[in-house]
């Protein structure tokens, strides 16, 4: 140990350790200076070793959290999974249920059974299968819904009438948001299943759509259905279901093939569908709500999380209000193109705060203002456009024969692309930074604005019928709405009999006039 004194120089045997002093005792108390230094080394290699461990058991918790990471992303992007799969379904759903009997014995049910499955779940399998579930009842509900609207009303209120079902979603999250500052996960399930009943049992009390009780041979419930919709019962009732007999006979007489959907009719109007649907999920709407705390913290805000999506709920239904009023007053063009160029310039807005805030040294705590107010205008300008219209607009386009089976194929295919969107936005910040992201999604909007401005015509007024004239080429004399001292419903008045036999029909069987393009 510790090596032997040989001279007054400290020069030790084997060692060679330097002693600095020539005091021939001062040996008696430096040979044991080695023995400690290998001691504070071998306790230093400990302290390391520990330390080694500790950095092991930090990445393996780092390791963990990666996996809850992922973890929490699967469970959220189920509800997007079980939406496509519900949007698949529901084209099979509206035609053969219809779109009323869709929401009472399909949407219903699956609604109940997702939400028992969530508040009763003990493991984290029926948790998972329970969110699935209720993904599938979202997807069936954003088809059928939409098309029993459109179906149901006239062209002067179709719009707003269509926007109230976005209106009704907003609440709903707005609801849902303040209900979960409250409660826990198992309380709010069950607190959303008790509203399952209320809402079948509420659409029991409707009507079924005109439309397809008469594509059902069921002339007769037609007639009582569109009397106690209109409100009125007379040869205006008699016209209307004439017009729509005419339809779904022209329909019947051309076969459903493959080569029927290769048509100018058809691919124009389910282009533009798919368009307005890309880019309702590519403004980056899921994204901005997901990232909703962190642009509050990031103001230098200390609202509390709750509270803020509840705000960010609050601004979604109000907004959408004005979205409702607006769309058939303002017409769907304009208010997609304000929401576009809007969410676009908000977008923007935001990633220049996080260039500054994240690239630069510059001090961004008195721009606090910045990232809210953008968030701000960017709920508000979706809310108006983006959020109802690509709904409305694909209720309106398609033509009753391929209307169930487009409208099933643009709800998976919009919630498809959000899921998209979404589970891609963590490795897509990482990559290029939380700037370029808002930027690139800022130049996406305004993209959108340029193909509506240059694409998609405008359906305001229009009836069904005109609309689908519209793609086919053909302007037909539909029943136009109008006002009397007498009546304060709108009714129909028809220019001419759009029978088969008419001479003035075209080779489909549909009254033609030589009006110009109605869009």
């Amino acid at each position: 140990m510790g090596g032997r004194l040989t001279s007054s120089t400290g020069e030790f045997n084997g060692n060679r350790a330097f002693v600095a002093g020539t005091d021939p005792t001062s040996g008696l108390v430096l040979r044991f200076v080695p023995q400690k230094n290998l001691k504070y080394g071998v306790k230093n290699l400990k302290y390391g070793v520990k330390n080694l461990k500790y950095g092991v058991k930090n990445l393996k918790y780092g390791v963990k959290n990666l996996k809850y990471g992922v973890k929490n992303l699967k469970y959220g992007s189920l509800v997007a999974l079980g939406s496509i799969a519900g949007g698949l379904l529901s084209g099979p759903a509206v035609r053969f249920l219809g779109r009323r009997g869709t929401v009472i014995y399909a949407l219903g049910p699956v609604f109940c059974i997702g939400w028992l499955c969530l508040a009763v779940a003990q493991s984290a399998t029926l948790a998972l299968f329970g969110r699935f579930v209720t993904g599938c009842g979202q997807g069936l509900g954003t088809i059928a819904i939409p098309l029993y609207i459109s179906e149901c009303s006239t062209p002067k209120y179709r719009g707003s009438l269509a926007s109230m079902a976005q209106l009704m979603v907003c609440i709903g999250v707005a609801s849902c948001y303040s209900l979960g500052a409250a409660l826990e996960w198992r309380p709010l399930a069950w607190a959303s299943l008790s509203l399952v009943p209320i809402v079948v049992f509420l659409t029991f009390l409707q009507p079924e759509s005109p439309a397809f009780l008469v594509a059902q041979g069921k002339i007769q419930d037609a007639h009582k259905s569109l009397s106690r919709l209109r409100g009125v019962t007379g040869p205006q009732i008699e016209e209307e279901i004439q017009a729509l007999e005419v339809q779904i006979l022209e329909e019947r007489s051309q076969k459903l093939e493959l080569s029927s959907l290769l048509n100018k009719e058809f691919l124009k109007p389910f282009f533009l569908c798919q368009m307005t649907m890309i880019f309702q999920q590519i403004s980056a709407i899921n994204i901005v709500v997901f990232f909703t705390v962190d642009i509050f913290e990031s103001a230098g805000s200390s609202i509390d999380d709750n509270v803020a999506t509840i705000i960010v709920g609050v601004i979604l239904a109000g907004a959408t209000v004005v979205g409702t009023v607006l769309a058939d007053k303002s017409g769907r063009r304009i208010l997609l193109l304000s929401s576009g160029f809007g969410m676009g310039v908000a977008l923007g807005a935001l990633g220049l705060f996080f260039y500054l805030d994240t690239r630069t040294d510059t001090d961004t705590s008195s721009l606090g203002w910045l990232p809210l107010g953008s968030l701000g205008m960017y709920v508000f300008c979706f809310s108006i456009g983006y959020g109802p219209m690509p709904w409305v607009f694909m209720s309106e386009v398609f033509s009753p024969r391929v209307r169930p089976f487009a409208s099933a194929f643009s709800g998976a295919f919009n919630w498809f692309i959000g899921f998209v969107v979404t589970s891609t936005f963590a490795g897509f910040k990482s990559g290029v930074g939380e700037d370029w992201v808002f930027w690139i999604y800022a130049l996406a909007n305004f993209l959108g604005c340029l193909l509506v401005f240059l694409l998609l015509p405008e359906t305001k007024g229009k009836s069904l019928q005109e609309i689908e004239a519209y793609f086919k080429g053909v302007t037909p004399i539909i029943y136009k709405e109008a006002e009397t001292n007498q009546q304060t419903n709108p009714v129909f008045q028809a220019d001419e009999v759009p029978l088969p036999s008419s001479s003035s029909s075209n080779q489909s069987g549909v009254a033609v006039s030589k009006n110009p393009d109605p869009a």
